[in-house]
C-alpha cells in the first residue's frame, strides 16, 4: 500500500524524527476507499486507514504523545493527571478529529476484538495500519503481503522523543495467604524470573521478534526503539477499570468528546482509590 499510493517510507519518518500524529492521519486518509462503491464505509469490501479496538485507540496515542492519565508527584506517588491537563484535553481533541471527522479508524467494530477479520484485512492489503500486541506477529506469518513493524507517533514536531505503550494484559505471579512455605515459593519464583528474564526474553525477542515474525531488518530496528522507549501508565494498567475501560472505552466506541463531563464523573472515584493505594503503601 505504501508503494501503490506514493505514501512516505514510514521507517525513515521515524528515523528523522517527522513520524508525528499529522503525516500518520494524512496517510491513512490517502487510502481511504469505499471498494465496493455502496455509498457506506463497511469492514466487508473497503480499505482503511487504521484499525483497533475501540477501548486501544487512545491510549495508544496519549501514550506516545508522552502523557500519563495517572502520572507520579515530586514524592513519586501517584495523582490523576487529565483535570486542568490541557495538553491532554488537546490530545484527546486531536485522536477524535483525525478517527473520527477524518474518517480514518474502521468504526465498523465497536467494543468488539475483530482480530481474525483485521488480520484478513490487513492481508488483503484493505488497512494500511493495524494495533496490535506483539502475541499477535505469530499468527500474521502466513500472510503474503509485506509488513513492518513501527512505533506509534509522535503527538507534533515539539516532542522530542517516542513512547510505547505497554498494554494491560500482563499475567501476575501471586501466593496465596495459604501457603505454608512462601519463603520455598518466593525462592522458586525468583529463580524462574531470573531464568525467564537471562534466557527465554533474549531468545523470544532475538529469535522469534526479531528473526521468525519481522519481515525486515529495518523493522528490528523498530523493535528496538519501541522496547527502550516503553510506558506504563497506572491509568491503562493498574486502574484500567476505573479509565482506560471504565470511562475512554465507551466515550470512543460512542464517539462522545465530553472529557470535562466524563472525567468529573470519575474523578472522585479515581482519587478515593488513589488514596487508599497511597495510604496502604505508605503504611
Amino acid at each position: 500500500m505504501i508503494d501503490a499510493y506514493g505514501l512516505d517510507n514510514p521507517y525513515d519518518l521515524v528515523r528523522n524524527g517527522s513520524w508525528n500524529i499529522d503525516k500518520f492521519a494524512a496517510m491513512a486518509q490517502t487510502v481511504l476507499s469505499d471498494a465496493d462503491g455502496d455509498g457506506n464505509m463497511t469492514r466487508a469490501a473497503d480499505s482503511w486507514g487504521y484499525m483497533s479496538e475501540p477501548k486501544q485507540v487512545f491510549p495508544c496515542f496519549w501514550i506516545s504523545a508522552g502523557e500519563m492519565s495517572i502520572a507520579k508527584d515530586e514524592r513519586d506517588l501517584p495523582y490523576l493527571n487529565i483535570t486542568g491537563n490541557d495538553r491532554f484535553f488537546a490530545i484527546f481533541d486531536k485522536v477524535y478529529s483525525v478517527m473520527w471527522d477524518d474518517g480514518v479508524w474502521c468504526c465498523d467494530q465497536k467494543n468488539i476484538d475483530h482480530w481474525p477479520e483485521t488480520a484478513k484485512m490487513f492481508g488483503e492489503s484493505r488497512v494500511l495500519f493495524v494495533d496490535e500486541i506483539f502475541y499477535r506477529l505469530n499468527e500474521l506469518r502466513d500472510v503474503e503481503a509485506a509488513f513492518g513493524i513501527i512505533p506509534y507517533p509522535m503527538f507534533d514536531d515539539t516532542q522530542a522523543e517516542y513512547y510505547s505503550r505497554v498494554e494491560a494484559g500482563a499475567r501476575i505471579g501471586m501466593v496465596p495467604i495459604t501457603n505454608k512455605h512462601p519463603e520455598y515459593a518466593g525462592a522458586l519464583l525468583e529463580a524462574m524470573s531470573s531464568f525467564g528474564y537471562n534466557h527465554l526474553i533474549p531468545e523470544y525477542y532475538e529469535v522469534a521478534l526479531k528473526r521468525r515474525t519481522s519481515r525486515d531488518s529495518e523493522s528490528a530496528e523498530m523493535l528496538d526503539l519501541i522496547f527502550a522507549t516503553r510506558r506504563y501508565d497506572l491509568g491503562d494498567t493498574w486502574w484500567c477499570n476505573e479509565l482506560r475501560d471504565g470511562l475512554f472505552k465507551n466515550m470512543f466506541a460512542e464517539n462522545d468528546r465530553n472529557l470535562a463531563s466524563g472525567i468529573a464523573g470519575q474523578e472522585k472515584i479515581i482519587n478515593k482509590t488513589l488514596t487508599k493505594v497511597v495510604d496502604k503503601l505508605s503504611g
